[in-house]
């Protein structure tokens, strides 16, 4: 596990506060309104965040330090670009096909996340053991789905549901399945959030992140074929308006793994931990 401490870390996140978009960004903004507008805005802020994400392939699971954040959202005539901070779904870009009486149905033609390394192509080609014990731990973990998300809205409960259908386009990894519920509760001009999550992977997409083939198992990393899988998470934060454009955001995540993924030799613990308090500033 690589552990560094007090490191810059640099992130794009695109946070909007419309709805008809990731449920993280609808909760945090507690604005119940089911409506779209055309435009966009562009937020720049500055914080510190610790996770532990308990997984050996992924470039510094463990970290801890301060970071910028620079984040915005544009739509026009039901198209829009947007990625939720602190979720799965990365970066969206699609189309939202009906909006009304509550409900919202969105086409995805893109949600990407993870990185490409370009380390896949090296994996199993001769190499030492040390070395493909390096390929495997820095592997792709890109992930693009294409698909569809349906989003239900109970503005007299502050309560949202949302369901997320995609299938990787990149490289043919999977298909993923993510239902997700919201409770936002205001108390003067704080803003509470909590989200629950269950997300499924189908054991094309588990093999793709947790998976180790015959032809890459080393000592330290055996063979490992996993059947499709479950992870569950939760999320509480606040949010809390300084100004008319300064804003305060502090937000605890955790999440499991299915039993199943948990024997993966990439995986170091039973679950995941991120804590994240930033300022941004809105243009």
């Amino acid at each position: 596990m690589r552990k560094t401490l007090f490191s810059v870390l640099i992130s794009i996140l695109f946070v909007g506060n419309s709805y008809c978009q990731d449920i993280a960004s609808a909760a945090r903004s507690g604005n119940f309104a089911n409506t779209l507008t055309n435009g966009g805005y562009l937020e720049v802020g500055a914080g510190a965040t610790y996770r532990n994400l308990s997984r050996l392939n992924i470039k510094e699971d463990e970290a801890a330090g301060i970071g910028i954040f620079i984040g915005g959202e544009y739509r026009y005539e039901g198209f829009f670009l947007e990625a939720a901070q602190g979720t799965a779904d990365g970066l969206n870009l699609g189309y939202n096909f009906y909006n009304g009486n509550g409900f919202s149905v969105d086409i995805l033609a893109s949600s990407l996340s993870g990185r490409n390394t370009g380390r896949d192509n090296d994996i199993g080609e001769n190499l030492s053991e040390q070395a493909l014990n390096r390929a495997l731990r820095d592997q792709d973990s890109l992930y693009n789905g294409a698909g569809i998300r349906l989003t239900a809205f109970q503005p007299d409960d502050n309560r949202i549901y949302q369901l997320r259908l995609v299938s990787d386009i990149h490289d043919n990894n999977g298909f993923q399945a993510t239902f997700r519920t919201s409770k936002t509760r205001q108390y003067r001009n704080w803003n509470f959030h909590t989200i629950f999550s269950l997300g499924y992977l189908s054991s094309d997409t588990a093999d793709y992140f947790f998976g180790v083939d015959e032809v890459e198992a080393t000592k330290r990393f055996p063979e490992f074929k996993p059947s499709s899988a479950w992870t569950i998470g939760a999320e509480a934060g606040v949010t809390y308006p300084l100004s008319e454009n300064w804003v305060f955001r502090s937000t605890l995540r955790v999440g499991r793994y299915s039993g199943d993924i948990e024997d993966s030799p990439f995986i170091t613990g039973k679950g995941s931990f991120s804590f994240t308090t930033f300022f941004t500033y809105v243009f």
